[in-house]
Order: structure tokens, then sequence, then C-alpha cells
């Protein structure tokens, strides 16, 4: 049906005016001036109405017909119009060949002499229409396809809206449209990201300073990439990787090689996520980043990086910590001096789901990846901790058996601290127990809010607080014979 209407208008004009000698004969067949210009316009209305009609059918049987079946998309539109445009320029030779009996090679001389006179004026206009004609030829790119269009303002990313006679308009990740000249497209590097396939690889750099060991530098920023996959970062397959980019005068350059869908995740968004993720992981691990320094030492150089295996930098990760920002500097290096630093390797269990335990553990680096046990006993993953983060104070501090299970996702460093240590350190401050007690009821009351939308309130901490305070002094034996 909707071939027959395209093709009803076209074909009804040309009917009329190939019939029209007839419909008018005596009109027509007069001698006059006014007659005779009444049936050139006829005869001209053939003609265009005719090549009017041929371009539709060369659209249906040629172009949305063969072509398109044989290219299995279709044709480019740019190429569509100039076959209209051909077939109107073979229908005005033939209207002065035939009805106004002028050469058509005088024709076709003029329109060369001035084609050459616009060609000059509108030169940049027709390099413009050629190279978007060489763009649907060729198909760098397509509609809806992402590209990375390289300029000396820098790079342009985006997916492609449209591609006419002398434009491409490219929808960027600010929602701006850009417009680009095809000619310029035609000579500057373009990177199309939706091609071979969907995922497209992006790479991001981290400079750090030449004491970091590579190993401990790839595990740190590995796990933070990891642990920004989902729907605003990168993809989980192909797998991400850091590799060692180069050692230059300011450093180790480290490169993060991770995919994406560019229709599913913008670029900007997921760079911005990974950064997050990257600039948490380093300051929890007691790494910065790289910058030019000029520094005069008279004396021992001091060590910037911060390592989990010196004393002095456990104080500082155990500062960190939020169940310990109430203790005093005497405390912590109390605490440092208690404290156990072990390496997991992935796979490595932590602590099981509903086993007893007597101590806590603070991520150091590394993944850990959290689960409990559904009703069908089957472990269903829940969480999972970074660099900043610790579990198992219920444990250490009231004996209650691990609420889930902790297994090493990537590998990670760990430090733990046991009943003994705390046992040692209370005996030492007692005042510890109750400084302990409200951080732990602020925690688990801030946990309860957050799932219930609840506000907190002082007195709930206080309740909260002496519940807990009750736990530690039982199950540390204190205030008992």
């Amino acid at each position: 049906m909707t071939t027959i209407r395209r093709l009803a208008w076209p074909a009804l004009s040309s009917l009329l005016f190939a019939l029209a000698p007839r419909f008018a004969p005596e009109l027509l067949r007069e001698g006059s001036v006014a007659t005779l210009w009444l049936l050139r316009g006829v005869e001209i209305g053939l003609w265009l109405s005719g090549a009017w009609f041929a371009s539709r059918i060369l659209d249906l049987l040629l172009w949305e017909g063969a072509i398109q079946r044989a290219i299995q998309r279709p044709p480019p539109r740019l190429v569509v119009q100039l076959s209209h445009v051909g077939l109107f320029l073979a229908a005005t030779a033939g209207i002065l060949a035939f009805v106004f009996d002028r050469s058509v090679t005088a024709f076709w001389a003029t329109s060369g002499a001035v084609g050459v006179v616009i060609g000059f004026a509108l030169q940049s206009l027709i390099l413009d229409t050629f190279s978007g004609l060489a763009i649907h030829l060729e198909r760098p790119f397509k509609v809806g396809d992402w590209i990375n269009v390289s300029t000396r303002m820098g790079d342009f990313i985006g997916r492609v809206e449209e591609t006419n006679w002398r434009t491409t308009r490219l929808w960027n990740t600010s929602r701006n449209i850009v417009i680009f000249p095809n000619s310029f497209l035609t000579t500057t590097v373009v990177t199309n990201y939706s091609i071979p396939g969907k995922q497209a690889r992006f790479e991001l750099d981290f400079l750090l300073d030449f004491a970091i060991p590579t190993d401990r530098a790839i595990r740190v920023l590995t796990a933070a990439a990891r642990s920004a996959i989902g729907s605003s970062g990168p993809l989980a397959e192909p797998p991400l990787k850091v590799r060692v980019d180069e050692a230059t005068e300011g450093g180790v350059r480290y490169k993060l090689r991770y995919y994406l869908d560019p229709e599913v995740t913008s670029p900007s968004k997921a760079r911005d996520t990974i950064l997050k993720k990257v600039m948490r992981h380093l300051h929890y691990s007691g790494i910065s980043l790289n910058y030019p320094k000029r520094d005069v030492y008279t004396t021992n150089m001091p060590w910037r990086q911060k390592n989990w295996d010196h004393q002095q930098d456990q104080i500082r990760q155990l500062q960190r910590v939020e169940l310990f920002r109430v203790l005093t500097d005497e405390d912590l290096v109390f605490l440092a001096d208690q404290m156990n630093v072990k390496r997991l390797l992935p796979g490595q269990q932590v602590v099981a789901e509903g086993k007893s335990g007597e101590s806590m553990f603070i991520v150091g680096e590394g993944l850990l990846q959290v689960s409990i046990a559904d009703d069908d006993g089957e472990a269903v993953e829940v969480a999972t901790l970074e660099p900043g983060d610790f579990f198992g104070e219920q444990s250490l501090l009231t004996g209650a058996p691990r609420s889930a299970t902790v297994v090493c996702a990537y590998d990670a460093l760990i430090a733990e601290i046991t009943k003994d240590a705390v046992s040692r350190l209370i005996a030492k401050n007692p005042e510890v127990v109750e400084l302990l007690s409200r951080a732990m009821a602020r925690r688990a009351l801030e946990n309860e809010s957050a799932l219930n939308e609840r506000n907190l309130d002082d007195a709930s901490i206080e309740q909260e607080a002496n519940r807990t305070f009750d736990k530690i002094k039982r199950f540390f034996r204190l205030g008992t014979p």
C-alpha cells in the first residue's frame, strides 16, 4: 500500500500531462503564441513529472530493492539524492533538445563554464559535499556509532547523529551537538569505538614514585579499577589490566586499560567512577600520586610513601579507621605494636559465617568479597570491602559469631587485631572500653538508619552504647572476680 501511495502522485501527474493534448486538442492546435507556450509548458511538465516518476521507480527497484538487499542496510542518502539530481539534469537536457530545439552540447558547455566559476566561489562547500559522498561510500562510521575526533582543541567523543551533504553532527557527552565539516573528518584522525564490536578499549595513566614496588602498585590499581565495575564503570569482560608503561623522570607510569560499551556508559562517566575509586584506594593504601618536586635535605630523606610493614605507618593507617579515631596516640602505638599484618591470595577465606571468632580485620590493600547464606544455604554476595574498610569488630569486642563469610577477591593485605591485644590495651587504659562502645554503637545505628531511612538521636546512641558496653565487659570479664 505504501508503494502504491508513493507512485500515485508522480504517475498521475505524468498521465495528466501526457493526455492533456487529447482533452483540449482545438486549444492546443491553434497557432497563437499563447497556445505555443501552453504546449511547451505541457511538454516541460511531462519531462519533469517523468523524471519524478523515474526517481521513485529507481528508489523502489534499485536503492530500496536490489542495493539494500545486497549490502544489508539502507543505502547512503547522499548517493540516492545524487541519483535524483542526475535524473532531473537529464530531464532538463531533454527539455532543451526536444521542447526548445536547442543544442544540448552548447548547454553542457555553458553549464561547465558556469560550474567552474561557481566551483571557485564555493570550493569549500563542494569539498564538503564530495567528502560527505566519500564518507557514505567508505562508511568509516554510521549513524549511532560512537567516535573520537582529534582536533587542535582536543578530542571530541560522541555519537554520530547525522551525516548530510556538508556536515556531520555529533552528540557529545556534554549533551551538545557538535557540527563538523565533512572535509575535516576526511583529513583528521577518527577513532570508531563501535567497530568491529560495541566494546571499546580505553586507557588511563597513573604516575607513582619509584620507591613503590611495581607488584604493589599493580595490585592497588587493579583492585581499585575492579571495584568500579558496574553500570557507571568499566565492563567485567573483557577483563581490565594494569601494566607498567614506562619509567620517566617523575616516576613509573602505569597504564590502566579497561573496556566500555559507549552506548551504555559514556566514557567521561566511566572515567569519573574509576578515578574516584583509584584515589580512594591510593589514599587508604598510603600511596600518593607522584608530582614534580625539588627537595633539599640536610638529613636523611623522609619516607614519602606509607607502608603497612612499618609501625609508624601502621599508626597513621589506624588513625584513618573510624573505630579507632577515638583512641589516643599512645593507645594507637600500643595497638600497632600488637597488630598482625597478613597478605592474602585470591580465593583465600578470612572468616566463615556462623563460626566463632575473637579478632577483627582492617583492609589495607586489595579487595575482599562478603557473602551470606540464603534460606537454601547458597552463598549470596552482599558487599565488597575496599581499603579503609574493617570487619569483625563485633566478634572481637563481644564474642558474637561471624555474621558473614569474607573471601579474598584480589591480592590483598589485611591487618588483624586479636582479643589478646585489646585485653592488654584495656588493662593499660580502662577508658578504652567506653570509647569503643560509643564508636561501635554509632556505627551500628548509622548502618541501621541508612537501611530504615531513620534519623539518629543522642538518646538512641546512648542506649546502644550502654548495651555494647555491657557486652564488652562480659566478654572480657571486666568487673568480675
